[in-house]
């Protein structure tokens, strides 16, 4: 029961689940969802912007294609 073995054992548990525990209860685990929802928000600005692009150019080509028929 006692000895060396039970002891790595023991401190092998415990640095395995230490570290969730200390990921629970602290504001770490809150950075992580910060984090993620800024690269969500970059995401969908970067989206935005292709969106923009492809609207320009339609435009344009609506464009040409009116002063087409207009000749």
């Amino acid at each position: 029961i006692f000895g060396i073995v039970p002891l790595f054992l023991t401190f092998a548990i415990v640095g395995m689940i230490f570290p969730y525990i200390f990921w629970f209860f602290t504001k770490i685990r809150q950075l992580e969802v910060i984090e993620q929802e800024k690269l969500l928000e970059a995401e969908q600005i970067e989206q935005f912007e292709e969106v923009e692009e492809i609207a320009k150019a339609t435009e344009q080509v609506e464009v040409v294609q009116v002063a087409k028929t207009i000749e």
